[in-house]
């Protein structure tokens, strides 16, 4: 099909919201997922520039969230700051907060094929991982590979502006 159109049992996402709202996350927010396990043919799955691109996210302004899993908070607050931790949540939870989300920025992770299933719209940042076979799937979808460079920052931020206003004008 052309989308998957996952639902979010209505028990999840109503705890999404709450968890939202009680960290005070505006409508609008950007999550992002600056983590991936494993290698693919050996080489790292992980965007060397994440962390300058979140870093730039946030100063742009806006609310920027990510839902670290086990072991991954320290990262975050690291190597992200000011990027808003939402720690130990739940798959049926994160997919409610994903469906909230206005965009979705991601390496090659399990969570943008979440977002991609629950119509968010998605930009994958990959690099050795092969897209025809390995990234998320759906009209909302972007990748932004340029292997065997990784894609420079101002590639992705030139990407969430585009993807943001396509959405603004699909609302």
């Amino acid at each position: 099909p052309e989308r998957i159109a996952l639902k979010t049992a209505p028990a999840d996402q109503a705890r999404a919201d709450a968890l939202l709202a009680a960290h005070g996350i505006a409508p609008g927010f950007i999550v992002v997922c600056p983590f991936a396990g494993g290698q693919f043919e050996k080489q790292d799955k992980t965007w060397p520039a994440f962390a300058e691109f979140t870093r730039a996210l946030v100063a742009r302004g806006g609310d920027v969230v990510a839902c670290p899993g086990p072991g991954e908070d320290e990262i975050i607050r690291r190597q992200h700051p000011g990027v808003r931790l939402l720690a130990g949540v739940e798959l049926g939870v994160y997919g409610g907060l994903l469906r909230r989300a206005s965009l979705v920025v991601s390496n090659d992770t399990g969570p943008a094929h979440l977002a991609a299933a629950v119509d968010t719209p998605v930009l994958s940042v990959l690099g050795p991982t092969k897209p025809e076979q390995w990234a998320p799937w759906g009209p909302r979808v972007q990748v932004l590979r340029r292997w065997p460079a990784w894609p420079r920052v101002d590639e992705a931020l030139s990407c969430v502006d585009r993807m943001l206003g396509a959405a603004d004008r699909a609302a």
